[in-house]
């Protein structure tokens, strides 16, 4: 785990310590640099790489990295030139590595080291960049290829790691974090109206945009080819599958009795691999089924070792919702798994860390729950565990929420008659909008949520899931002209399944997309990863 950042064009090396200054935190024990000129036009490249070493401590694990093999055809031309060979710089981990180096060693690989980045660079210089296909992990990543000057960027499927990006006229700049790409002087400060109404409406913004125009993101799944200091070509090396009538591929169908152990061996697999580390591990643990599962077969795994996890306790407020309840699941799940659990007590002055969270966090976003990711990281830090397994993803998985609950109301809306579904939105709306003592209530403020869409599509009311804050508020927040210009993502993503999967198969195809993605990864990994601890998602490889 680690974070990357570099560029391609006309920049100078100063800038390269520069942005890789601003990520140190998600590599603390040790970085390198790469920097040399490209045969063309005075340009060049910069590969930064800050460490956070999980597997192979070694300075063999040092990045960026080559490789010296025979079996991969590297000349001594390419050794002894830089802007010839072929590099790599890489965060993340990549969970079936141990199967692909058995493979290439066969072939007569050589290797010089025990981490799953080398073999990458051997899988690229094999299979070009469908190597991607291969891997089952989490990452972001960028290969320099000095045959032919191609400059690659590519980030998992999932989203679980971020990777920013800024297309300048100097040239290309990314970065593990958009800080580090603010570091060059003349990056347009423009902000991005439709990204600022996403953050309004969401509480985070879907897709590619940022609040800097000029600054994006790489999608889950996807790579970005670079030549000549320009993006020439963006596409999906993954997407969620779909067959041709556009239902979901693979779609289980047997009963539940064999969901339930298909399930259970999958996910004991994905965590057997996360565990496979060279520094200690240990677990996020709230008490949910997801941590808790999660806890369950790490020990069934590791049935004779320490393991930590780590539970928020919400002491200032006991009637916080929900919140009093997970300590108590905590604790029972602990004490029959013979767990060390370290409750951590949330005190009035953790607000003292707000205006750290919205430096680290890069994009608006509120939710206090990252305020608890950064006081779990650093306890676990300082228990010298920089690796914690969490059961994130499983309510966006298997459709956890009260939103996906409420989808079981849906056959019945389509059957009310259609001025009755007029006046109900119409009135629920009004109430959005004025002043009602009820509001204040959350049973009231969500029953009429749900009802302000009652009369719109089965596609908008999706979408309205989603939304904080309602249409009439941001109307009177913005211009004209900046509600006219707005793209709606989620209906972008929705287009894309014209007909076939059911609501509750489109709404969760909105979670894994954008909820997950660009919401709860995106603070938990910056959280985690600004006090120098990585956090593993098992259910999103079960």
């Amino acid at each position: 785990m680690c974070g990357i950042t570099g560029f391609c064009g006309k920049f100078s090396k100063k800038l390269l310590i520069q942005m890789m200054e601003r990520i140190k935190s998600r590599g603390p024990d040790s970085g390198g640099d790469l920097f040399f000129p490209l045969p063309q036009n005075q340009e060049v490249l910069g590969f930064g790489h800050t460490r956070l070493a999980i597997l192979d401590l070694s300075p063999a694990g040092h990045q960026p990295m080559s490789v010296q093999c025979p079996c991969c055809g590297i000349s001594e031309e390419m050794l002894k030139n830089p802007s010839k060979n072929i590099w790599i710089i890489f965060n993340g981990e990549i969970y079936n590595f141990l199967d692909l180096k058995k493979e290439l060693v066969q072939e007569g690989h050589v290797f010089s080291s025990q981490t799953d980045i080398e073999v990458l660079i051997h899988l690229y210089i094999k299979h070009g960049i469908d190597f991607l296909n291969k891997l089952n992990g989490m990452f972001a990543l960028s290969i320099y290829d000095g045959r032919s000057g191609d400059l690659h960027l590519a980030r998992d499927p999932m989203g679980i790691k971020p990777l920013y990006y800024a297309e300048t006229p100097e040239g290309i700049l990314f970065s593990s974090e958009l800080k580090a790409i603010l570091e060059y002087e003349h990056i347009s400060k423009k902000l991005d109206l439709t990204a600022i109404h996403n953050y309004l409406t969401y509480l985070w913004s879907p897709g590619e945009r940022t609040p800097c125009e000029q600054i994006k993101k790489l999608l889950p799944g996807q790579y970005a080819l670079i030549q000549n200091n320009k993006i020439i070509r963006k596409q999906f090396f993954y997407d969620i599958p779909l067959d041709s009538s556009h239902n979901f591929k693979n779609k289980f169908m047997g009963t539940y009795e064999e969901a339930k152990i298909l399930t259970r061996e999958s996910l004991s697999t994905a965590v057997k691999r996360q565990l496979i580390s060279d520094v200690p591990v240990g677990a996020f643990l709230s008490g949910g089924v997801d941590s808790s599962a999660i806890v369950a077969l790490m020990r069934e795994h590791l049935p004779h070792q320490d393991i930590h996890a780590y539970v928020i306790d919400f002491e200032v407020d006991k009637n916080l919702e929900g919140k009093n309840r997970d300590l108590v699941f905590a604790r029972e799940v602990a004490s029959q798994y013979k767990i060390n659990l370290h409750e951590l007590t949330i005190q009035p002055d953790l607000l003292d860390s707000l205006e750290h969270m919205i430096e680290r966090l890069d994009e608006p976003q509120a939710d206090p729950a990252a305020l608890n990711v950064e006081l779990i990281a650093r306890r676990a830090r300082a228990d010298g565990i920089t690796v914690l397994l969490s059961g994130a993803g499983g309510d966006d998985i298997f459709s956890g929420y009260r939103r996906h609950q409420a989808l079981v109301w849906d056959k019945y809306l389509e059957k009310i008659p259609g001025f009755i579904k007029d006046f109900m939105g119409s009135h629920a709306r009004k109430l959005q909008n004025g002043s009602s003592n009820f509001m204040d209530q959350t049973w009231f403020r969500r029953m009429i949520k749900g009802l302000a869409s009652i009369d719109q599509s089965k596609e908008t009311r999706l979408k309205r899931a989603f939304e904080w804050s309602n249409k009439n508020m941001r109307e009177l927040i913005f211009q004209p002209a900046v509600i006219q210009a707005y793209e709606d993502t989620l209906q972008h993503s929705l287009d894309r399944l014209p007909h076939g999967p059911s609501q509750l198969e489109k709404m969760l195809y909105l979670e894994c997309k954008h909820f997950l993605v660009d919401h709860n990864l995106n603070y938990t990994d910056k959280m985690s990863m600004s006090c120098g601890v990585d956090f593993q998602l098992a259910l999103s490889f079960a």
